[in-house]
């Protein structure tokens, strides 16, 4: 009670007190490099300008050195500018707010060149041991050092390091090491040149939820059934497993939750007495990659 009441209190303040968030970033010296990016793309300074009701999540100066070292080949304005609105988030979160349940909140960043969700690249806010972390693109995490800093209109948080964009599905995939799902798009020669058409126009669907099979048992059954279907059967597979239209994080997959496929038939969401959850009685091992068009979920089978 004592955790929910400072966070109603802090959103208050956010919203009542006079300092602009361009204020309260110009007077933390360790937020210089944002600073200068703010004079460099004066559209990101419009937006932080006149949105209300937003946290910003500001990466400190070391974050921002270690980005650009770090980083090949070199960022273009573009992709520094872009990378930035991923950084404002919709919404006043307080870290008090932060549970050990993931929450995942739309970014300001629906440049299409980078996003394929409508409402914008998703962001996920967790509290893992105590400490309030910041969830981005290829299951990465970012801790934030300072919290909590009020501004006319919302929050800023101070973080270590630079959110990484959510990836594209095949890339997500192979950084994550996704082998066994990998294996089943060889067999199913869903990489060739004859299936590539079809395997690229899955992947830029927009607004996705995926769930992939990723175990050697999946992998088998995919393989002793593969042989004896035709192409358009083995698609048809594939987008079976291809929600459109709705972008669903755990959080929002809820007991006896209908979803239909691309392929046309309907999913059902389980979710166990222990909390683990299943679709279509196949158990969810590993969930909310986000992606640069919605979000990538692991199966068993």
């Amino acid at each position: 009670m004592y955790i929910l009441s400072l966070a109603i209190a802090l959103v208050s303040l956010a919203v009542h007190t006079s300092a602009s968030f361009l204020s309260v970033l110009a007077s933390h010296p360790e937020l210089s490099q944002f600073n200068a990016y703010l004079s460099q793309f004066p559209r990101l300074t419009t937006t932080i300008n006149t949105v209300d009701n937003a946290t910003l999540l500001i990466p400190s100066n070391t974050a921002f050195t270690k980005w650009l070292q770090n980083t090949t080949p070199p960022l273009t304005p573009s992709d520094i500018e872009n990378t930035l609105n991923y950084h404002i988030i919709h919404g006043t979160f307080p870290t008090a707010s932060f549970t050990s349940t993931a929450q995942f909140v739309p970014s300001f960043l629906t440049n299409t060149s980078y996003s394929n969700v409508t409402e914008g690249l998703l962001v996920g806010l967790i509290n893992i041991d105590g400490n309030p972390q910041i969830r981005s693109g290829l299951g990465t995490n970012s801790s934030i050092v300072t919290p909590d800093l009020i501004a006319n209109g919302g929050l800023i948080h101070i973080l270590d390091s630079v959110l990484q964009l959510p990836q594209s599905q095949s890339t997500t995939a192979a950084a994550l090491n996704l082998s066994f799902y990998t294996a089943i798009l060889q067999a199913g020669s869903f990489l060739s040149n004859e299936e590539i058409n079809f395997t690229d126009a899955i992947v830029g669907l927009p607004d996705v939820t995926y769930f992939f099979p990723n175990t050697a048992g999946a992998l088998a059954m995919f393989k002793s059934m593969s042989s004896t279907l035709t192409h358009q059967q083995r698609d048809a597979m594939l987008e079976y497993h291809v929600v459109t239209g709705f972008v669903g994080v755990s959080s929002d997959l809820t007991n006896m939750e209908v979803i239909r496929t691309v392929q046309g038939s309907n999913l059902t969401i389980f979710v166990g007495p222990d909390g683990s959850k299943y679709v279509n009685n196949v158990r969810i091992i590993a969930t909310d990659y986000l992606i640069n068009n919605g979000v990538l979920h692991t199966i068993d089978g």
